[in-house]
This record gives C-alpha cells, sequence and structure tokens, in this order.
C-alpha cells in the first residue's frame, strides 16, 4: 500500500487538465467532454443536489431515509441533467450554460416532484421552488469552487 502523500491523492483525483473545461469556463471537444468533464461535473452537481435533499429532510423532520431523500432528489437530480444536456453545459462548462440548466432543471424538477407527490401549486410549494433554486445554487457552486481549488492546489 502507498503511503499518503499529495502525488497518491493527485492520481486519485482528477487533475487540473481533466477539470479545466469543467471549473475554468473553456470549451472543449466533445470526447474530452464526455470523457473527463462529464463524470466531474455530474458528480458535484449529483453529490449537491443529494446535500440539498438530506439537509431538507432533515430539517423537516421526516426521518431520513433513501425513500424520503429520493422523493426529493430524484425529481430535481433528473431534470437537472436533462436540461444540462439541452443546454450543452458539458460540452461548454461555465456560467452560460449553468445559469439555463440551473433555473430550467430546478423548476421542472420541483413541479415534477410536486406531481409525483400530488401536490398543489400553492405558496408552499413556491417557497420550495425558490428555497431548491437558492440553496441547489449554493451547494452547486461551492462544490464547483471547492473542486477548482483541488485541482488548482494538485496542479
Amino acid at each position: 500500500m502507498k503511503p499518503f502523500t499529495p502525488e497518491v491523492l493527485r492520481d486519485k483525483l482528477a487533475i487540473q487538465s481533466q477539470l479545466r473545461g469543467a471549473v475554468m469556463g473553456a470549451p472543449l471537444p466533445l470526447d474530452q467532454s464526455l470523457l473527463l468533464v462529464w463524470p466531474q461535473i455530474t458528480g458535484l452537481v449529483a453529490a449537491a443536489i443529494l446535500l440539498f435533499a438530506v439537509i431538507g429532510v432533515l430539517s423537516h423532520d421526516h426521518g431520513l431515509t433513501v425513500l424520503h431523500v429520493l422523493r426529493d432528489a430524484g425529481p430535481i437530480g433528473a431534470a437537472w441533467f436533462v436540461a444540462a444536456l439541452l443546454a450543452g453545459a458539458y460540452r461548454r462548462p461555465g456560467w452560460g450554460t449553468l445559469l439555463p440548466t440551473w433555473v430550467v432543471g430546478v423548476t421542472l424538477g420541483v413541479v415534477v416532484r410536486a406531481l409525483i407527490l400530488g401536490r398543489s401549486f400553492d405558496h408552499h410549494q413556491v417557497a420550495f421552488w425558490i428555497t431548491t433554486l437558492i440553496v441547489v445554487l449554493i451547494l452547486v457552486t461551492g462544490l464547483r469552487a471547492f473542486s477548482r481549488l483541488v485541482a488548482t492546489r494538485l496542479g
């Protein structure tokens, strides 16, 4: 077993050149965007949406179960990834594709979640939508910034 060194950590994490388009906004060729950027970005977004769902479930005393987390994270995550594909967020990572993905993905996800749960589109759903928009944006951008910091330090 190798000792834990910065080199070992760098080998296990995506190196800066792999993350360049994902966190620095440089357009990438399709083969690089699919093979290099997609896993890192989708992993960060999935983590952010799952974290949002866990925080929400815990803050509303629903009991932390896989079903409760997936009930909230599933529709939002699925809608996010559909919106990301349509916006070209994996080919052209950056604010120009992140913001439309965020607005459309979260909005569609909240609507689908409300339909699945049989909820009416009242002020409670509007509050949930606004909260989801704010928290998911903070988590996604925060995780992307952290990823950029790690890539910069390892590169």
